[in-house]
């Protein structure tokens, strides 16, 4: 608890989320039985000051207010309203510690892994916490003080850079580059292929992410002329091309899709009682048999192939979160997964979210930028040129960065040509009365287009 105070500077505050199960023994007196209840208790640490604990009551009443949110990202009224209870739910009854705050890690648990606290409502009507807070992401707060006590690299003339776009899916080509870094730590050891769940699932091309990383090329030559670039795309952007070029690389940007397994993979980290107690076996010395795939294989990062049927002694196209974590990637300064849902993971008890996120910051990588669900092409093309401009042309932070691009994105719907972003992707939602003028003339993007990034790790 000192390390992790001392690692907090003036203006800092590390908000700790932890679902847990309330477990009431039985009662005679009163006819009651044993009864689990789900509840959530939030840490709040803070420089030179005691950890202050605060419990936000249960779970149960939470999902259906993140459920509603999540059903059209924050676009209509009902998603309105149930950001606004959210608000009251969970962050209100932290405000009052947040005087003289403006920044803040946030490590979810469970449910509030999939809920953009961003995207809550602001102090001003119309208006988001984005605009009040810069607001950090850490799967596992244990490791903040060591995060804080490495020094941010400053750029060098050997930068080197990876991107990876305009994936195809359906078929793998012989690199005509060398993707081998310098330095090379490939990983061995038996293949950790996604748990599919014996579901097949095709990944459709995504266009936009060649033009994506073409551009981000263009700005690394204007601000970064002596930097080492790769480009990895079609047929070459393989899963086992990424693996051999990553460890050598300082800034990785993956362009691609998202994998998260089916509903019906069972994760065998699940904590909730009647799952735990279902999925709980005995074995012929009455121990305890877990049933279930490691969460670790329940997500991952999609290359080219992986829409051939795999074989038992091939990759399958898809970099697994446990592949990630064997990866050494202790040079990389920031890892961009500019993918769908990358930002997802599945529970485990006492363990925050595991997911990409986590593993690539397991795996060394500094601070990742990921995703929480899909993101319209074109907005996410025209908030990845952003943060690149913020980043390289005004030397902001990678948080500010990030921050800054959300913001503009958010006051300027208009920016992507014949695009209305006060309306969700392929749907058709009615426009709030906070997006509107007097005119009835939207001024504000939806959160579906800016608030699904977030930034995890070193902020600097």
């Amino acid at each position: 608890p000192e390390q992790l105070g001392q690692s907090l500077r003036a203006g800092e505050l590390l908000v700790d989320f932890l679902e847990f199960e309330f477990f009431t023994p039985a009662n005679k007196e009163r006819g009651t039985k044993d009864s689990w209840e789900r509840r959530l208790l939030v840490h709040l640490v803070q420089a030179d000051q005691e950890i202050r604990a605060v419990d936000l009551g249960q779970v149960e009443t939470l999902v259906p207010l993140v459920q509603t949110w999540r059903r059209d990202l924050g676009q209509s009224r009902e998603a309105a309203t149930a950001a606004s209870e959210l608000h009251k739910r969970i962050w209100e009854p932290i405000e009052e510690h947040l005087a003289g705050i403006s920044t803040v890690y946030v490590s979810p648990d469970g449910l509030l892994g999939q809920f953009p606290l961003a995207a809550l409502p602001g102090k001003q009507p119309g208006s988001y916490l984005l605009e009040e807070l810069a607001i950090i992401q850490l799967p596992v707060p244990q490791g903040l003080p060591a995060m804080m006590q490495t020094t941010a690299s400053s750029p060098d003339d050997r930068e080197r850079f990876c991107l990876v776009g305009g994936v195809n899916y359906d078929q793998v080509q012989p690199a005509t580059t060398p993707v081998a870094p310098e330095n090379p730590s490939v990983p061995s050891g038996p293949l950790l292929l996604a748990a599919r769940g014996g579901q097949w699932q095709a990944f459709t091309s995504l266009p936009g992410t060649a033009a994506e990383i073409k551009t981000i090329e263009s700005l690394i030559n204007q601000y970064r002329p002596n930097a080492k670039t790769m480009m990895l795309r079609s047929g070459e952007a393989s899963e086992a091309a990424f693996t051999l070029a990553a460890p050598g690389q300082q800034y990785l940007h993956i362009a691609t899709h998202g994998f998260f397994a089916p509903e019906t993979v069972q994760n065998a980290m699940a904590v909730n009682a009647p799952e735990r107690d279902a999925m709980l076996g005995m074995n012929e010395n009455r121990s305890p048999r877990i049933v279930g795939q490691h969460p670790d294989l329940l997500s991952g990062l999609v290359f080219a192939g992986a829409n051939q049927p795999p074989t038992a002694d091939a990759e399958d196209g898809i970099l697994t979160a446990a592949e990630v974590q064997k990866l050494d990637l202790r040079k990389v300064e920031l890892a961009v997964l500019s993918a769908c849902e990358t930002g997802l993971g599945r529970t485990a008890g006492g363990e925050g979210i595991i997911g990409l996120q986590r593993a690539f910051q397991l795996a060394g990588a500094k601070t990742t930028i990921t995703s929480l669900w899909q993101v319209d092409d074109a907005a996410t093309q025209a908030l990845m040129v952003e943060f690149y401009r913020n980043l390289f042309e005004k030397k902001l932070s990678k948080l500010e960065s990030l921050r800054q691009a959300q913001i503009w994105l958010l006051n300027n719907p208009d920016v992507i040509e014949g695009r209305n972003l006060t309306r969700g992707p392929e749907r058709k939602t009615k426009v709030t009365d906070e997006t509107k003028t007097a005119t009835d003339k939207p001024t504000r993007s939806l959160p579906a287009y800016w608030a699904a990034f977030q930034l995890s790790g070193d902020p600097r």
